[in-house]
């Protein structure tokens, strides 16, 4: 159904016999048709065809999505226009989710007007990179109209895709065919071959109910919906121990979407154990995707249970079978440990303060002196006015430190005090920590070094900057800066930047327009990237400050 008022779909298959150089070739001719020659006539050789689709899925399964391989990832059918991206409250809170939530895989969707729609919009454009920029894989919009789509109509839209956004590298099937027949097999084997052929990477599809086990057998997709609806799947349902059942296939090649639904972290905990890929969302049919809902509480619950923890505080309690890479604060040791696939390694931590209270987590809600002794703090409603110590910079123990977050309800300052010789960004002096301003403190050895956080509860981490000729950005306090362009403008190196820091620049033309940008030393731009010189127009450019001493643009 048009828009997401429906579900979404998907697939692919074995080799067998076969070396492994023979896959090679096979699967490079299959993505390079002009290559094939004559003597490739899938008509007169449609086993030869099967070779080169069996060699493809063996090929791409090497390159499989983050949920395939580790622990499962959040569903974002992102069925909204994007005005005025860079002051987009819905988006910056979901960016700033997934910046959070950087261990969970994201897979955002996106949808012109079910599919690409014909001209470029740069609001979906640059929701796209700012998307990309936070780690999140974004996914383009076909419909399949449960088979009733020609191939012709497909690769339309793949086609469309790639000359409009090439900037997304991965497929999103909708009203994929629910039977397997022979029809709809090589309706979906000729446009996956397309697909490649163009150089998309990772596909899911969804049918929007249980499908046939063919489908799962053949495997076309990495990830194919198992169901869809305005309930939790049930886990017999998703556990499905019978032939053919969702228990043959590995974990991550399956996802849910759940509608017109609160989240409820017990069956999220549930889910998880069976899916690759979860979408809860509160929004209702007709379409229950025309508004983003706040995926933080579905990441941290799918963090959670994925990792043994429960949502929040602390446990001595280690995880069962947890994934590789699994770390929490054990309060038995008094210090945090991590699993790696054989043991739990103990981690040199910053809270190893000799008769200290040791803990991962610390909420403050009151104007109180409060000594810090949390990794994660969180900044509540009522503590304008706090005054909290830090520990020493423990010269030993460097690269550990302290995020210190503000919830959407805290307003005011709180004052950030110093002990003994410690130094702030080598300032002998407290800092005032300003309401949504969040920051992570790390020691370098000799002192705390402070960056930006993203910003919960939706707040604009931008402002308008005054035009220079030879302009300085200043991304120690805001990452985005726009600015109108009344001349040619030259964007000096920045004073004083750290590793990890983001840049965004957004220029805006003037009436007059073909200003130009030069760039100082330290900006690695894009191979062929450069501004707009329409009159009125508006460009940006993202970037990250590398430890190599570089702004790389992402």
């Amino acid at each position: 159904m048009p828009l997401g008022n429906r579900p979404f779909r998907a697939a692919r298959r074995p080799t067998a016999g076969r070396s492994w150089l023979s896959d090679i070739t096979l699967a490079w001719l299959a993505v390079n048709p002009t290559f094939r020659g004559p003597a490739f006539d899938a008509a007169a050789d449609p086993d030869l065809l099967d070779d080169v689709n069996a060699a493809l899925a063996d090929l791409s399964a090497v390159d499989t999505p983050p949920w395939v391989r580790g622990a499962p990832g959040v569903l974002v059918p992102s069925y909204i226009y994007p005005a005025a991206v860079y002051t987009n409250t819905v988006y910056d809170a979901l960016i700033a989710t997934i910046k959070i939530y950087r261990s969970i895989p994201f897979a955002v969707i996106m949808n012109v007007t079910n599919g690409p729609g014909t001209v470029v919009d740069a609001n979906f454009t640059v929701a796209i990179k700012r998307l990309q920029g936070a780690g999140a894989h974004v996914f383009a919009y076909v419909r399949l109209n449960y088979g009733a789509q020609t191939l012709a109509q497909i690769q339309a839209d793949l086609d469309g895709w790639k000359a409009l956004y090439p900037g997304v590298q991965h497929i999103f099937f909708d009203e994929f065919p629910y039977q397997a027949t022979t029809t709809n097999k090589a309706l979906l084997t000729a446009a996956l071959q397309y697909a490649r052929s163009l150089g998309y990477r990772w596909t899911i599809g969804n049918p929007g109910a249980l499908a046939e086990s063919a489908w799962y057998d053949a495997r076309y997709v990495d990830t194919l919906i198992v169901t869809e609806g305005a309930s939790y799947p049930t886990e017999a349902v998703l556990r499905g121990n019978f032939g053919g059942g969702h228990s043959d296939y590995p974990q991550g090649s399956r996802g849910a979407i759940v509608y017109a639904q609160t989240l409820d972290t017990a069956q999220v905990a549930m889910m998880t154990k069976y899916l690759g890929l979860i979408c809860v969302t509160n929004d209702v049919l007709p379409n229950p995707f025309d508004a983003l809902p706040d995926e933080g509480p579905l990441a941290a619950a799918i963090l959670a249970a994925s990792s043994g923890l429960p949502a929040s505080g602390e446990t001595g309690v280690r995880p069962v079978s947890p994934l590789i890479g699994t770390s929490f604060f054990d309060t038995t040791l008094g210090r945090e440990v991590k699993w790696d696939g054989a043991q739990w390694l103990s981690i040199a931590s910053l809270f190893d303060i000799p008769g200290g209270t040791q803990k991962a987590f610390q909420d403050v809600s009151s104007a109180a002196s409060v000594t810090i002794t949390g990794s994660r703090v969180y900044l509540r409603a009522g503590c304008d006015g706090a005054q909290l110590t830090l520990p020493q910079y423990y010269s030993p123990v460097p690269s550990v430190g302290i995020d210190f977050i503000w919830d959407a309800g805290a307003t005011g300052t709180v004052t950030l005090l110093r002990q003994g010789g410690a130094t702030i960004d080598t300032v002998a002096a407290d800092l005032v920590l300003n309401a949504q301003v969040n920051r992570r403190f790390r020691t370098n050895g000799s002192n705390w070094e402070t960056t930006l956080l993203p910003v919960l509860g939706g707040y604009t981490r931008t402002q308008t900057d005054t035009f220079a000729a030879s302009y300085t950005p200043d991304p120690t306090s805001v990452e985005g800066h726009e600015i109108t362009l009344t001349a040619n403008i030259t964007v000096n190196n920045v004073a004083t930047p750290k590793a990890g820091q983001l840049l965004t620049l957004i220029f805006t033309q003037d009436a007059t327009g073909s200003r130009t940008v030069t760039w100082g030393s330290a900006y690695k731009i894009r191979s062929g990237f450069t501004i707009s010189a329409t009159a009125s127009s508006v460009s940006s450019a993202c970037f990250i400050y590398t430890a190599a001493g570089a702004w790389v643009q992402l």
